[in-house]
């Protein structure tokens, strides 16, 4: 067996050092009293604490927030973990320093701007530091809290059984009495992790005799607007008001890293009313040639008929902001 070994310094000179420990080696930081061991193969940096208070800390300020804790950092670095309680809620674009090393961006989805409501405060938050930014890799909630990208919302279908829908983005959940006309709208939904889905729904609030929407699934053309048809869903019929859902012909696996677009097209009347979203979280990036929106979707003339358009159509194109209403469709977790 190895003899121990323990290896003592400032944690600024370790992070600096960066070495490869052998896993004969405890290290200890003199300064914050943190521990890790070594296994022969990863550098300092990314080896985890042996023990974790200087994990923690609360942040105070509102949307300026700062840190004071002398355990938890030193320097910044790549890759360094944060457990952050925030005493204020946000109220638009974020900022968090930590002991004073210097103001970083909170961001999430890797580089989205924090919007109203994405900090609760109260709520514990898994930050890291990513060379630029602190981004927030725990899912971000809204006070509205019904779900963002993969955060299902669970209830109890008709079955019986506790069943898994998933919205494309959190939302404001309300009834609307009527749409344009001959639309077509999308929302991306950003997959965090590989589900299997077998359905998807829509609600419809506000009904009229023999008319019926078209929902659908579309992939990603990789420049942030939807492309060609994935599954074409069917009609669920706007006859009477409640959840409208439909089985696809086999079960779709949506792998982790990917988007998708959730798609519904609307009547020949403007009088059907569905629920709908207004987003909160996760706009879907600034394309090339708009200046002056973040779009959270896209909606476009498309003439209602039996089957869903493919490729996605471009004409008439129009943004679906932050305060648009669109119908809200959902995707169904296989069992």
């Amino acid at each position: 067996m190895a003899t121990l070994k323990h290896k003592s310094d400032k944690a600024l000179n370790l992070i600096n050092g960066n070495e490869v420990f052998g896993n004969e080696y405890i290290i200890s930081e003199s300064d914050t009293g943190r521990v890790k061991f070594g296994d022969g193969v990863t550098p300092y940096n990314y080896l985890g604490y042996a023990k974790t208070p200087g994990e923690y800390a609360e942040a105070t300020g509102t949307n300026t927030y700062i840190i004071t804790s002398p355990q938890i950092a030193i320097t910044y670095f790549t890759g360094q973990p944060f457990r952050v309680k925030f005493t204020n809620t946000n109220t638009g674009a974020s900022t968090l320093n930590v002991n004073s090393l210097g103001a970083k961006a909170l961001v999430k989805n890797a580089s989205d701007p924090l919007v109203a409501g994405d900090v609760t405060a109260g709520q514990i938050y898994n930050v890291c530091y990513d060379g630029t930014n602190m981004q927030i890799i725990s899912p971000v909630f809204t006070s509205a809290g019904s779900g963002w990208d993969n955060e299902p919302l669970v209830g109890i279908g008709p079955t019986g059984i506790i069943e898994e829908w998933f919205a494309p983005l959190a939302v404001d959940y309300s009834a609307s009495t009527g749409f344009i006309a001959n639309r077509i709208f999308a929302e991306k939904f950003l997959i965090k992790k590989t589900i299997t889905v077998d359905q998807m729904r829509c609600e419809c609030t506000t009904a009229i005799a023999a008319k019926s929407a078209q929902i659908g699934l579309y992939h990603d053309n990789g420049f942030k607007f939807p492309g060609a048809l994935r599954v074409d869903g069917g009609t669920v019929s706007l006859a009477t008001t409640g959840i409208k859902a439909v089985t696809f012909g086999s079960a779709q696996v949506l792998t982790a890293g990917t988007v998708i677009w959730l798609a519904i097209s609307t009547p020949d009347v403007n009088t059907v009313g569905f629920r709908y979203g207004i987003r909160r979280l996760g706009f879907i990036g600034r394309p090339a040639g708009v200046s002056t929106v973040l779009p959270w979707g896209w909606a476009t003339v498309h003439t209602f008929n039996s089957t869903m358009p493919d490729p996605f159509p471009t004409a008439t194109i129009g943004y679906i902001s932050q305060t648009t209403q669109s119908p809200l469709v959902e995707l169904h977790r296989s069992a």
